[in-house]
């Protein structure tokens, strides 16, 4: 039987009433499932978000230390680098759409993997600048006045002119907008730019406590040994959550499709007793729940999708941001695929089995009402 063939018997009873009570049920479940994925999605990234800003990573030394003390700090494992360069500094410079002043933020590159270049090229000369690849150098939010195209632009700061080479994704490491990345050399020159303490940059947050703990074997006390993570451990709960959920789905599934099959029995039987085997009856039932969840899916995608920016544009902590670029709450279309994959798998799997266990009855039954 081939796929034509297949669709002419699904057409005769596709949308009869109990399919329809099916796709209901299709549809909030899936609508759940891409709810439950985008709520698990959200707060492993808000486990991980403080973790992504890497002033998180900096160790506070403020007594005053040797060269060779310095040096022995370089050679703890998991120490990136050790400077007294403060990690940013905060100008004003003209606006390019107005003539009022904007903002920027000036972060010397002393990592040499703290952001990765997604436009352009990395610091080559003193006066280079990377800057986001949505840049906003500006007071008042609008989002029509991103400025486009900044690679080749310039920028003058304290008397020096930095030219844009390269551009960063900001939400990456958790920066905003406006801010930017120049050469350790030129960040020297600018003021304010040393500052009374030492600042340890450690590899990851996880092991800022290592580092801290080697330091005082040192006899050297770090003012800042952990940063606290509020939501630590959130990721865990909200997994926990999403298998429950998506357990309850497949139960809920597997049992419609389990009434669905046996209502259709007779029709089955007759099926079988024509010739047809095993397996291309399980093949027309597959594909008709698979069309019947497809029309859901798109359905309960586009609710799903007003849902989540309603949500999201109406709590203002997530609003700001969102606003100011430091968060990266954009819906991601791979869990909604991902929630689809799940769906039709609960299917797949649901209607190979009961298909194998209600073929056999059905043939009795039919000889039975003869």
């Amino acid at each position: 039987m081939n796929l034509k063939d297949r669709l002419w018997i699904i057409k005769s009873h596709i949308f009869e009433k109990r399919n329809s009570i099916l796709m209901i049920v299709f549809f909030f479940l899936m609508l759940a499932i891409l709810i439950i994925l985008a709520f698990h999605n959200f707060m492993g990234y808000l486990t991980h978000y403080e973790d992504l800003k890497p002033r998180n990573r900096d160790l506070h030394i403020y007594e005053k230390l040797s060269e060779n003390q310095i040096e022995q700090i370089k050679k703890i494992n998991h120490v990136v680098f050790v400077s007294n360069l403060n990690d940013n500094l905060y100008f004003e410079i003209p606006e390019y759409n107005t003539n009022e002043l904007g903002i920027i933020y000036l972060n010397p590159l002393l990592e040499k993997n703290e952001i990765t270049i997604k436009n352009g090229k990395r610091l080559t000369e003193k006066y280079d600048m990377i800057c986001p690849t949505k840049f906003y150098p500006h007071e008042t939010f609008n989002e029509n006045d991103f400025i486009k195209n900044i690679i080749g632009r310039e920028v003058t700061i304290n008397g020096n002119t930095f030219k844009i080479v390269g551009t960063y994704k900001n939400t990456e490491v958790g920066n905003s907008l406006s801010d930017c990345y120049i050469s350790e050399e030129a960040f020297t020159e600018l003021p304010n730019s040393q500052i009374d303490y030492l600042r340890i940059r450690v590899d990851n947050t996880k092991n800022n406590q290592y580092v801290a703990s080697e330091l005082n074997k040192l006899g050297i006390k770090v003012s800042n040994p952990k940063y606290p993570n509020a939501y630590e451990g959130f990721e865990y709960i909200s997994l926990f959550i999403t298998l429950l959920i998506l357990f309850i789905s497949f139960y809920i599934i597997y049992n419609f499709i389990k009434k669905k099959i046996r209502y259709h029995l007779t029709t089955y039987s007759i099926l079988k007793v024509s010739g047809y085997k095993n397996k291309e009856i399980y093949k027309i039932d597959l594909l008709e729940n698979i069309i019947l969840a497809t029309i859901c899916f798109i359905l309960s995608t586009i609710c799903f999708i007003i849902i989540y920016n309603l949500v999201i544009y109406n709590i203002n902590s997530l609003t700001e941001g969102m606003v100011t670029g430091e968060a990266n709450l954009d819906i991601n279309y791979w869990y909604i695929l991902l929630g689809y994959i799940f769906i039709i798998l609960m299917i797949w799997i649901a209607t190979k089995y009961l298909i194998k266990l209600n073929l056999n009855q059905s043939i009795n039954n039919t000889i039975r009402n003869k």
